[in-house]
């Protein structure tokens, strides 16, 4: 989530516009309605600010929690954007494994079918490329971990978007392209190396 963090702003009119103003949540619910902003009379920066609940109860918050962002003023959950960035993450590295399954692909094919590479070359490349899958397959079950303690211990809940890209993520890492010797792949093409 982009936008201009509150505790940035210097400018006493500004901040005394946006008193009144609707907050809303990570998830576009609304929360309230900025009721009082406190500001540092030298720096002209806000010291603290007080959100009326829709419930009518007072939450008092520090600038740093509260972003705007395009014309919508929003609560930032730092534990709902941690998971955010994780999934973000998850996805880069569901991607990747998905390219390198294709250049493991295409390697076999230069090597075996086309014999443009050497045994010594397909192999320094083969390892090159596992190794990195299996890094990338490390990070994406420690960052599941993660998301899941977010999820469970801290309650953080998922729109049906991020749940659609969970879904995508496990996929590829369910099915990430399996590690084939190479005696089972010349078996396979009928070739001789």
């Amino acid at each position: 989530m982009r936008g201009i963090v509150l505790s940035e702003i210097n400018d006493k009119k500004l901040l005394e516009k946006i008193v009144k103003r609707e907050v809303y949540g990570s998830n576009d619910s609304k929360i309230g309605s900025i009721w009082k902003i406190y500001i540092a009379k030298k720096t002209k920066q806000p010291l603290k600010v007080v959100i009326r609940r829709v419930d009518g109860e007072l939450l008092e918050v520090t600038p740093d929690k509260l972003r705007i962002v395009g014309k919508k003023i929003v609560l930032v959950d730092y534990v709902h954007e941690g998971a955010v960035a994780t999934l973000e993450r998850l996805w880069e590295i569901a991607e990747e494994l998905r390219r390198l399954k294709n250049d493991l692909l295409v390697l076999g094919e230069r090597h075996l079918v086309s014999k443009e590479i050497s045994y010594e070359e397909y192999m320094e490349e083969r390892k090159r490329l596992e190794r990195k899958r299996l890094l990338l397959k490390l990070e994406a079950y420690t960052l599941l971990d993660t998301l899941n303690y977010l999820v469970q211990r801290e309650g953080v809940h998922i729109s049906r978007d991020d749940e659609k890209k969970l879904l995508y993520v496990l996929d590829v890492l369910k099915s990430s392209f399996p590690v084939i010797p190479l005696e089972k792949l010349k078996y396979i093409f009928n070739t001789s190396v």
